[in-house]
């Protein structure tokens, strides 16, 4: 398990190198291209500016395209042979409706789950919440 992980924690994850940099070094922005059987995915990375991207294709035509912004927590984690990228997503207390966590796996399928608190106002904090609310995936929160 990785919190804050560092580059080479995002290549050993991902099975592949950057395709792209920021100028300014990998941590104000990164890019990966990766391809599992009919599966392709890009991935932008960004923990300076707190945002995360991911467009992923199947056989060519387009899932899913994300963009997050106020990514404030980055961690990889494992569980069994599944491995994850977990975000936390931090949209403050004046969000009714927000996406709260983005969990990714790569192995042995792409799966991408996002998990959503209706009214963070109502909740002690935002971790109580989380001990509560199970991924689907099995996967951890952070």
């Amino acid at each position: 398990m990785s919190i804050r992980p560092v580059l080479f924690d995002y290549i050993r994850f991902f099975e592949a190198k950057p395709i792209e940099t920021h100028d300014d070094g990998w941590y104000c922005g990164v890019r990966f291209a990766v391809s599992r059987a009919d599966d392709d995915l890009l991935v932008t990375i960004a923990p300076d500016n707190m945002e995360f991207g991911l467009e992923w294709k199947q056989k060519g035509e387009r899932r899913l395209s994300l963009n997050l912004k106020m990514v404030s927590g980055w961690e990889i984690a494992k569980r069994g042979a599944d491995e994850y990228l977990l975000l936390r997503i931090n949209t403050g207390p004046e969000a009714l409706c927000s996406f709260d966590h983005c969990i990714i796996r790569l192995k042995p399928t792409i799966d991408v789950e996002l998990l959503m608190n209706w009214d963070p106002g109502w909740l002690p904090s935002s971790n109580s919440a989380l001990n509560t609310v199970a991924p689907k995936s099995g996967a951890p929160v952070c």
